[in-house]
């Protein structure tokens, strides 16, 4: 019986120590501002910004709602760790200008 408690125990603490590191992970991630963990439509998005499109031009470009643009936005300032458009731009046009090589 105490055996089983202390292996369900184990399995407990292992599951936390997996669960704390993805969370250091993403913390990382964030605080980075790596824009390598933005997906492939964030990158469209984020390239658009970068080329001062409004939301509504990028909206048309790419064929989506301006409320599906504004939606990645905030994602993209959350992975990225900015706030705003300026922010966005100035993590990600040293990145577009290096891809565009």
């Amino acid at each position: 019986m105490t055996q089983k408690l202390f292996d369900g125990a184990a399995e407990n603490w292992q599951e936390l120590a997996d669960a704390s590191d993805a969370v250091a992970t993403a913390d990382e991630r964030v605080t980075n501002g790596d824009a390598a963990w933005l997906t492939a439509r964030e990158m469209q998005i984020a390239a658009q910004v970068c080329r001062g499109k409004l939301n509504k031009q990028i909206a048309a470009h790419l064929n989506i709602s301006e409320h599906t643009v504004n939606t990645h936005l905030r994602r993209i300032y959350c992975k990225l760790g900015v706030r705003n458009r300026a922010g966005l731009v100035g993590r990600c046009l040293p990145l577009l200008h290096y891809h565009e090589r």
